[in-house]
């Protein structure tokens, strides 16, 4: 929100006459402060946000006389505590300095709920500003709701761990589904049916345990693909593997189910889909997810000898 000297300090004015009043004498209510930010000089308002990780600033949804809905922030606060309100609130902009300065009146010896507001004027004196609720309560109410207010911040940081998760799992499958299409596996032929269900998959997590749709272990991932092609095999990886006829690795097509041993013993310890092109699909660990890999490469390396090649007609 963009503002001009003038509209600011009609602004301030009409603060004062509402009641909003700086704290003078009571500095550990409020102050100014100068927030250095190293970036080009841009003729927008800065932006201005509560500091969400603060373990006593909540997120509060209200509805308002519209009977919309709307989020307001609201500091839990001990009474008789010092309180410097710009510690909730965050400023960046691009003109490289943004003015904070706080208007209200907070009573820190008496319970109740104050309203203030933060302004945020950057050095083209543009603005936007900021209301934040302080609710003073009792110091036993206020050991007694921080159980309550350490659960909300650790539901809080489940939450942007499970976005950043997400973003970067989106990010991994975009990557990984444009070397399915530079590798022409998408039209795979033969049973392209359960190959291209296979290629589809290609960079979704692997998940112990998982069976789809969001993550999957090795067998998992073969035992979804096939159902999704309403074809039903076992769970177990030894059962899967002896559900269909041999196949000899000179006749391998698309769609067919390969097991592999380990590096030191011929017992089955991983499964995957062929698609084509000596390339196969599977859920490969934890940290790699499901991946599209070169079968011949992956025999190369040590990961395995293939011990068995199956075709579900």
């Amino acid at each position: 929100m963009k503002k001009n000297f003038t509209v600011i300090l009609v602004l301030l004015l009409s603060l004062s006459l509402f009641g909003f009043k700086t704290e003078s004498n009571s500095p550990k209510v409020l102050r100014d402060e100068k927030v250095e930010a190293d970036v080009e000089i841009d003729e927008t308002a800065p932006e201005i946000s509560p500091k969400l990780d603060e373990l006593n600033l909540l997120e509060i949804e209200v509805e308002n006389e519209e009977g919309d809905k709307e989020t307001k922030y609201q500091i839990q606060y001990p009474i008789g505590s010092e309180l410097d309100i710009l510690n909730y609130v965050e400023a960046s902009d691009n003109s490289g300095v943004v003015n904070l300065t706080s208007f209200g009146k907070v009573n820190l010896e008496e319970v109740g709920v104050y309203e203030l507001v933060v302004l945020a004027v950057d050095e083209s004196l543009n603005a936007s500003s900021l209301k934040l609720e302080v609710n003073v309560i009792t110091k036993e109410d206020y050991e007694a709701k921080k159980a309550e207010l350490e659960a909300i911040r650790a539901e809080r940081q489940r939450k942007i761990e499970a976005e950043r998760r997400a973003a970067e799992q989106k990010k991994r499958r975009e990557e990984m589904q444009a070397i399915v299409q530079n590798l022409g596996l998408n039209n795979a032929t033969g049973n392209n049916a359960i190959a291209n269900t296979a290629l589809s998959l290609v960079g979704l997590p692997y998940v112990y345990g998982g069976h789809g749709p969001s993550g999957f272990d090795c067998s998992g991932f073969v035992q979804y693909v096939y159902a999704q092609n309403g074809i039903s095999i076992s769970r177990q990886i030894t059962a899967q593997v002896n559900s269909g006829a041999s196949v000899s690795p000179e006749n391998i097509a698309p769609g067919d189910i390969i097991a592999f041993s380990g590096s030191y013993t011929n017992n089955i310890t991983h499964v995957g889909i062929y698609v084509g092109n000596d390339m196969f699909v599977h859920a490969a660990n934890p940290r790699q997810g499901v991946i599209v890999s070169s079968l011949s490469g992956w025999v190369n390396i040590g990961a395995g000898g293939i011990v068995r090649i199956t075709r579900i007609a």
